[in-house]
């Protein structure tokens, strides 16, 4: 048997989504996933969505993947504030340091090596919508560094969030 092609999920918390939606619908895509929650965000203060404000949960360690544990139900929290873009402007353009975490996201989606890291990613930010954000801009890079995976945005702000929604799914831009 084969590994299924892999699924990169995104996901814009908005004004309204609460942190226990992060991982219901990721079940809904996968069942028995243990998400890895990956913040793109530059800063961990949420004004927008007090729920998502994590200014207050201890950063361990510095630079690419502050682990700061399971402050999302169910989901492991890493911090990459190195793939945040403080000016809000698109096209997004990775510096040398988030070429750097693109690169251990690519490898951990890959599955090479020994990584602590197995579960689905799922990138989030704090804009509901993707065409807005640099989580696609991110979600795209990704998708040309690893052949074959599939990106899905979760969620929206200006409907509930449920089964019968519409998911923002795309293909992966070719290289």
């Amino acid at each position: 048997m084969t590994d299924p092609m892999p699924i990169l999920f995104t996901i814009g918390h908005g004004r309204t989504l609460k942190p226990a939606d992060i991982l219901r619908l990721v079940k809904e895509h996968d069942p028995v996933a243990c998400p890895i929650v990956v913040d793109v965000r530059d800063s961990r203060v949420s004004q927008r969505n007090r729920a998502f404000d994590f200014s207050e949960v201890p950063v361990l360690g510095e630079g690419n993947g502050q682990s700061v544990g399971e402050v999302i139900p169910g989901c492991r929290y890493v911090w990459f504030p190195k793939l945040g873009n403080p000016t809000r402007k698109l096209p997004w353009v990775p510096d040398e340091k988030a070429e750097v975490a693109l690169e251990i996201l690519a490898r951990v989606i890959r599955r090479e090596g020994d990584t602590l890291y197995q579960g689905p990613l799922v990138l989030l930010c704090s804009e509901a919508k993707p065409a807005k954000c640099h989580r696609r801009e991110i979600a795209e890079e990704l998708a040309r560094r690893v052949p074959g995976l599939r990106i899905a945005h979760l969620g929206s702000e200006s409907r509930p969030i449920g089964r019968r929604q519409a998911r923002d799914e795309w293909e992966a831009p070719e290289v």
